[in-house]
């Protein structure tokens, strides 16, 4: 079920860039539609274009109004206060020649849509991260990383602390996997937060940016958790080399 709910969450990524035009404005900024003139560039002084905006809503926002006469292009303003897909019809006329107005554009919260490339390489990380969560998981359940730490202590304990430090460091790690998981999982939501809000799937942008504040939050309850941890840790090392007497006064 789980596999399920990535794959169409990434499909949505994706028929997002699929659906988006080269015509993509930022959102709450005013935004200036240019229609070229009809005579080779040139607008005659009786020429007009006449304009209606649908907005992502198929509700007009702009319905028969003049463009300006601008001598070689007529232009109109318009400020989006929505995001998503807007379409633009209607007509230009200049003495007898005549054209229609078909056109669309895009208004998305910061102006533009990552290329294919930059969504692949999202959807990448994202795979990167699950995979070494996945590789992590099995790691730790076919190594007990107890009997190894034990064996070098063992073979080091009379001739190499640094190894038995950095082994006991290894083995604590391992052992509370849960912090790992945690900090990996944590650029997963990240990115994901961010594909969210750029591709503007308002369905889920609330929902990952609270997702995304309770994580950040979550990271100092579980860091708490792990330094008690390492402390005990530490407290195991202090005793241990106590133990070996190697003249060292701790």
């Amino acid at each position: 079920m789980k596999k399920v709910l990535l794959i169409a969450l990434l499909g949505m990524f994706l028929f997002s860039f699929v659906s988006a035009s080269d015509s993509t404005y930022t959102l709450d900024q005013e935004l200036d539609l240019k229609v070229t003139c009809l005579n080779n560039g040139y607008c005659s002084n009786t020429s007009f274009c006449n304009i209606n905006i649908a907005d992502p809503d198929e509700i007009l926002i702009v319905v028969g109004e003049n463009m300006t006469n601008q001598d070689s292009f007529h232009n109109y303003t318009v400020t989006p206060n929505k995001t998503g897909e807007f379409m633009v019809s209607g007509f230009c006329k200049d003495g007898i020649d005549s054209e229609e107005i078909d056109f669309s554009f895009w208004i998305t919260p910061e102006g533009n849509v990552l290329s294919l490339q930059d969504s692949l390489v999202r959807i990448f990380l994202i795979l990167f991260f699950i995979g070494t969560i996945v590789g992590l998981r099995i790691v730790t359940k076919k190594i007990d990383f107890r009997k190894w730490n034990d064996s070098i202590v063992r073979k080091y304990e009379t001739s190499n602390i640094v190894k038995i430090v950095l082994a006991g460091l290894l083995y604590n790690i391992m052992k509370n996997t849960y912090m790992i998981y945690y900090l990996i999982g944590l650029p997963i939501v990240m990115i994901l937060a961010n594909l969210t809000y750029v591709y503007d799937i308002s369905s889920l942008v609330l929902f990952m940016n609270s997702l995304l504040l309770v994580y950040t939050v979550g990271i100092l309850i579980v860091g708490l958790i792990f330094l008690s941890h390492v402390q005990e840790w530490i407290s195991d090392m202090i005793e241990l080399v106590r133990s070996l007497d190697w003249g060292i006064d701790i």
